[in-house]
């Protein structure tokens, strides 16, 4: 059920957009018929036809949370004189699509929901057999969080108890190790297993750390890689490139290979070395966070189409032609079932595929 205090904030938005529109619409209502005349001598009260609709706006207000679609769009940020540029995606408006809220939800869909002003676009991101449904995700996903974060934004939004396969499967497998966010053991590298006090997972290492200690060197990393992020908005490039490989060297001696952690820090890596016109090392780094991304996220997520077209566009500006049409194909792949051909990423990539296959073909000598 809805909390009172949401219930309360909703009531009093409608109220104020009723008295708006009364105040908006005063000569119109005063030409009305009698039954609807605002009187200034009367008490402050709305009159019938407009209570109505006020009455209509808060119902529909207090459904949108589980009817309404997130319209969304991509936005670059940085200057456009960037030669390496990031995206985000951003929360425009919330719509009503009659269409897509007739489909079910999955922590692991079979459709991916795109926006070109109001209008939506769902499409297919895997083979759909006929008679199959069509699903959707209405936030919590797999790749995303655990099925027991899952449940709980379902239930508190949604009012359900989600039973698609994904969550079916998690359920019925047994307990699963630390994950992606995992310790490990300094000593040989596998992964910390227990509660309190963390065990490595080896037979033949008896190495054991308290929790505790991990997360207290987990903040500080974090504050570090902070620290390094706004000396890289300040353009102290060298600054930031020292203290985050310190940072990698620190990380890779307690967290796993596919902590997001670890992928942070190679992402920020890459921006580096990209802003300094080193297109190689930027090229290293971003592909070991390119991994992380997929070992998080999946081989077709959003976020690995993004990371992908950062890696196309700094193998375009470092002119490694094979390297920048392989992965400009692979990134078009992922970024064209999520948004389709009018995306302002993919329609970027066609232009730096368009100009890499008219570049004249450099005849090689016979001494060379």
């Amino acid at each position: 059920m809805l909390f009172p205090e949401h219930k309360f904030l909703c009531a009093l938005s409608v109220s104020a957009l009723c008295r708006q529109l009364e105040a908006a619409s005063l000569h119109v209502f005063t030409a009305a018929p009698k039954t609807c005349r605002l009187k200034a001598v009367e008490a402050p009260a709305l009159c019938p036809e407009l209570s109505v609709w006020g009455v209509a706006m808060l119902r529909h207000m207090l459904q949108l949370q589980c009817n309404a679609q997130a319209i969304t769009t991509i936005q670059q940020t940085g200057s456009k004189e960037k030669l390496i540029t990031d995206s985000r995606q951003v929360r425009l408006a919330t719509g009503l699509f009659p269409v897509i809220s007739l489909l079910n939800h999955s922590c692991s869909p079979n459709t991916s929901v795109s926006f070109i002003s109001t209008s939506a676009t769902v499409r297919a991101s895997q083979q759909i057999r006929k008679g199959q449904e069509i699903l959707h995700c209405y936030g919590p996903h797999e790749s995303r969080m655990g099925v027991a974060e899952r449940h709980q934004k379902l239930k508190s939004q949604y009012f359900f108890d989600c039973n698609c396969s994904p969550c079916e499967r998690e359920k019925q497998s047994s307990p699963k190790g630390p994950g992606r966010e995992a310790f490990c053991c300094h000593a040989c590298g596998a992964l910390l297993q227990g509660g309190d006090v963390l065990s490595c997972g080896t037979a033949s290492c008896t190495e054991s750390v308290s929790r505790d200690h991990l997360v207290s060197r987990l903040q500080n990393l974090q504050q570090q890689v902070g620290m390094a992020r706004k000396l890289l908005r300040n353009g102290k490039l060298e600054q930031a490139i020292q203290l985050l490989l310190r940072g990698q060297h620190d990380a890779e001696s307690f967290l796993s290979a596919e902590h997001s952690m670890v992928g942070e820090i190679e992402d920020h890596l890459a921006r580096a070395y990209a802003a300094l016109g080193d297109w190689e090392k930027s090229a290293a780094h971003l592909q070991k966070s390119l991994r992380v991304v997929e070992a998080c996220h999946g081989p077709f997520s959003i976020e690995m189409g993004h990371e992908l077209f950062k890696l196309a566009q700094i193998f375009f500006n470092g002119f490694a032609i094979p390297e920048a049409l392989n992965t400009i194909q692979k990134a078009e792949e992922v970024l064209l079932v999520h948004y389709g051909p009018w995306n302002d990423e993919v329609q970027e990539l066609q232009k730096m595929k368009s100009c890499l296959l008219d570049l004249p073909s450099i005849p090689v000598g016979p001494n060379e």
